[in-house]
């Protein structure tokens, strides 16, 4: 009997989350991505004010008061805004009274760390803010709310008059996704060192070695494990989202079967030249970054395929002039060199040059998803 009733209260649960009204479900979802909306017929003024505190609606507004006065200044006009939405939307008879007193005694809590780390320059001393963020649980009308003690209280949203625990939600989530904006070194960089990031996106695509399907599938994190081996220091700074990518491009890229063109002088009288196809099967390419070029350096093993003669095998050196390429010496013309000069046609193709653009774009779609949730 006791099995049988603890079965009725499993089912029982599942149907209640199963056939709880979406509009729960909804308040909790928009809350938790940092997109709160406030429900239909509330007065303009408390539409108005959620605005003006949810970080995503008011970037523009917070990032200048970050540019011009710095980064507790943006926090204490955050604070302002909650506390003004909060006046607006009521605690609901004293309900969330609680609740907005442990906001605020985070929120000063969390003022004062900030200001020790500004003070020293190392905004990686605010390492408190996570626990202002809202968190879903297995009850769809309800959140993990912000520490209170060593636990955290819980949020409880009322389907008849959500605004309270909307204000309450989107204060916290705002606050916890600027302060992870102030301590996130890559986000706050100056203007020039985005551009110049960006100038070197620039001369990577455009000038750097070119980048096959396989590689750039690779190095964009779409063949899972197998981009480890296809593509695994292309991305090395955190490929793939396991630690944050770095803005610039990458300084190594991993070659991996390459195809390319190439030409081997004839020692004769003829002056003649055999042409070359070559497949470089795994090689490893650096890049050195000026302010107007990029200088390349690397070694990978090749597969040379000529016109005549059989299959020859060999090194290829990357050089910022071009490759070089050093085979055996196997075939019937005992004059052929073993030396190819190559030449990067693939590179030559402007198609193949837009496409590396997704590499880029991956990059910093990372930075963004890691500090704009």
């Amino acid at each position: 009997m006791l099995k049988l009733r603890s079965l009725h209260a499993i089912a029982g649960m599942i149907a209640f989350g199963l056939f709880t009204p979406p509009v729960r479900a909804q308040l909790v979802r928009q809350c938790t991505s940092g997109s709160p909306v406030a429900p239909s017929g509330a007065p303009q003024s408390v539409v108005d004010a959620l605005q003006r505190v949810t970080w995503r609606s008011s970037l523009a507004d917070y990032t200048a008061i970050i540019a011009k006065d710095g980064a507790l200044a943006a926090f204490d006009s955050l604070d302002a805004r909650s506390r003004a939405l909060l006046l607006l939307s009521g605690d609901g008879g004293g309900r969330y009274a609680a609740d907005t007193a442990n906001l605020h005694a985070r929120m000063a809590a969390l003022r004062t760390v900030l200001i020790q780390a500004l003070a020293v320059r190392d905004t990686s001393r605010v390492s408190y803010f996570g626990d202002l963020r809202p968190i879903t649980t297995l009850n769809p009308n309800e959140v993990l709310f912000v520490l209170q003690g060593a636990a955290r209280t819980r949020l409880t949203f009322d389907p008849a008059a959500p605004m309270p625990a909307i204000a309450l939600c989107a204060s916290s989530m705002s606050a916890w996704m600027l302060l992870d904006f102030v301590t996130a070194p890559l986000l706050s960089a100056s203007a020039a060192d985005f551009a110049t990031a960006l100038h070197r996106w620039d001369l990577f695509v455009q000038r750097g070695y070119s980048m096959t399907l396989w590689e750039r599938l690779g190095a964009s994190c779409r063949l899972g494990f197998a981009g480890w081996i296809v593509s695994p220091t292309t991305m090395a700074s955190g490929r793939c989202g396991e630690k944050l990518q770095r803005l610039g491009p990458p300084t190594a890229q991993t070659i991996f079967m390459h195809p390319s063109a190439g030409i081997m002088p004839v020692r004769d009288s003829s002056g003649s030249f055999r042409s070359i196809t070559l497949v470089e099967v795994y090689g490893f390419v650096f890049h050195r970054y000026t302010a107007t070029s990029i200088q390349s350096f690397g070694l990978g093993g090749v597969i040379a395929y000529a016109d005549q003669g059989p299959v020859r095998y060999g090194v290829v050196l990357h050089t910022p002039p071009g490759a070089i390429t050093l085979v055996d010496a196997r075939g019937p013309n005992a004059k052929a060199h073993r030396v190819i000069v190559s030449a990067d046609v693939l590179g030559w193709m402007t198609s193949m040059r837009d496409k590396a653009r997704s590499v880029e774009a991956v990059a910093l779609g990372i930075v963004a998803s890691q500090k704009l949730p």
